[in-house]
């Protein structure tokens, strides 16, 4: 039986020491990895969550189910009849229609949200959180629970399914979190939030009980414990009658500076919004100073605290900024562009549209200033409100700044 693809694409074969299927080039926002076994992983765009980017794998895992899941049968038996050329340039692979006769086109860059395309794409997405150094511990988690969820969709991929399922197992079970750090986050969760994160637990402990592998293990032992420590958490806030739902934020503005000792000063701003910096430059030679991060103080105050060498602070010029670094070299512009369009997808999942226009904007002018047109004119579209929506806001994109830490 013939397996319809998720990706009905036309594909490129790169020789290395794995496959390299090449179907794009990731945009602006960059690309996230999900490796679903030792030698078998899938690219996805960042962005463009149904969008496929490319998958790396080992000729031995070639007869892997989930890879005719991913780009058909067809395609699959074509490659392991393959042979590395000699001038070592790719080769093109027909997509699965073009054998089928099918008039089902090439995967566009925008799926709906019920393609299973972009299904995938949101549990991959979700998943990458947990391996997120800049998360939290309650973010991490929740990702890869809404994950496990998102994969429960998948039921027409049954052997995707079943790798996915697995990853979402090793990371549950190498789990380990602080509890006193852990009760703060819940507490700064609203009463709904609360609830969502109670149900997705206990999804995930159904589904283990039911037979996951691991089932009995310490990953499971964790979530029960955790699973009461949310509902005493919900008791809790059902008895104060009151929702402790997060404040929102707007960008910082100068309200005052304060010289604080020699050399040193405070600069005081109202509002705050993570991922902001202040460039602090020399007026008089307009070079840069140092750069320091903006820091929270309350849910709509902010400070910065300064050291300018010499104590000249009437020369002093400051610049707020979320690029905080002026001079990058090549590759480090590169990161820096995709780290932008990041931030600019992460905003836009918060649904803070303010916030996703000007780092679309930023990220816009640095792919320029690289050349790199194609990215460059995706970011300004995203920029002005043209690109594509964004999925249903998770759980896991909601709390991300409520219940955001600074350290």
């Amino acid at each position: 039986m013939t397996v319809r693809p998720m990706f009905d694409v036309d594909l490129r074969v790169r020789f290395a020491d794995t496959l390299i299927l090449v179907v794009a080039s990731p945009g602006p926002a960059g690309s996230i990895t999900v490796s679903l076994l030792d030698g078998f992983d899938v690219i996805i765009d960042a962005k463009e969550r149904g969008a496929l980017v490319r998958i790396d794998i080992r000729r031995e895992l070639l007869g892997e189910p989930a890879l005719a899941e991913l780009v058909g049968t067809q395609v699959v038996a074509r490659l392991m009849e393959m042979e590395p050329p000699r001038n070592g340039r790719p080769l093109p692979v027909a997509r699965q229609s073009a054998w089928e006769g099918s008039t089902l086109g090439p995967r566009t860059s925008r799926p709906s949200p019920n393609d299973p395309a972009r299904r995938f794409g949101e549990a991959v997405r979700l998943l990458s959180k947990f391996d997120s150094s800049s998360k939290n511990v309650l973010v991490r988690l929740v990702g890869v629970l809404e994950s496990f969820r998102a994969i429960d969709e998948l039921e027409d991929f049954p052997g995707l399914s079943e790798l996915l399922r697995t990853r979402v197992r090793d990371r549950l079970e190498q789990f380990e979190f602080d509890d006193d750090e852990l009760s703060v986050l819940m507490r700064r969760l609203s009463r709904t939030e609360k609830h969502q994160l109670s149900s997705l637990v206990s999804h995930w402990l159904r589904s283990a009980r039911r037979g996951l592998p691991g089932s009995q293990s310490e990953g499971v032992g964790r979530m029960e414990l955790l699973l009461d420590q949310v509902d005493a958490e919900k008791r809790m806030l059902s008895g104060s009658g009151t929702d402790q739902s997060g404040v929102a934020s707007r960008r910082p503005v100068i309200d005052r500076i304060e010289e604080l000792a020699p050399s040193w000063i405070r600069v005081r701003f109202s509002g705050f919004r993570r991922d902001f910096w202040l460039r602090v430059i020399d007026r008089r030679t307009l070079q840069l100073i140092t750069v320091v991060p903006i820091l929270r103080v309350t849910a709509d105050r902010s400070e910065a605290f300064v050291f300018t060498p010499g104590g000249d602070v009437e020369f002093v010029d400051f610049e707020i900024t979320l690029t905080p670094l002026p001079q990058m070299t090549r590759v480090s512009s590169y990161l820096e562009a995709s780290m932008l369009g990041r931030k600019a997808e992460d905003s836009e999942s918060r649904g803070d549209v303010e916030a996703a226009g000007e780092c679309w904007q930023a990220c816009s002018e640095l792919w320029g200033s690289l050349g790199e047109d194609r990215r460059a004119h995706l970011a300004r579209t995203y920029a002005i409100g043209r690109g594509v929506k964004g999925a249903v806001l998770a759980l896991a994109d909601r709390i991300d700044d409520s219940t955001h830490l600074d350290l």
